[in-house]
């Protein structure tokens, strides 16, 4: 259940967001770039978690975990009361 979810919200926002960011005619660019930023992210992510866990076993595996999730979180809800960005450029 947490794959399903998590991968459905994945393949739901990602879309959603590169129209918000991009548009219509450039939706496809900003979701190549939104991946792009997502593979890169866990890559040097993983290389960090894989330092530590070779130095101390899975001890500080949800330490390490915490901190993100908390960015992720403060970065969601950052965006939560946000307006849509073309209604705000067609205003000025």
């Amino acid at each position: 259940m947490v794959a399903f979810s998590a991968n459905s919200t994945h393949s739901l926002l990602g879309p959603v967001a590169a129209m918000d960011i991009g548009g219509r005619k450039a939706a496809a660019f900003a979701s190549g770039c939104i991946n792009s930023f997502q593979y890169i992210g866990a890559g040097v992510a993983m290389q960090m978690l894989g330092r530590l866990l070779d130095k101390t076993g899975y001890t500080y595996f949800f330490y390490f975990m915490v901190p993100w999730a908390i960015v992720g979180a403060v970065l969601m809800f950052s965006r939560a009361k946000h307006k849509n960005l073309r209604k705000v450029r067609a205003a000025h």
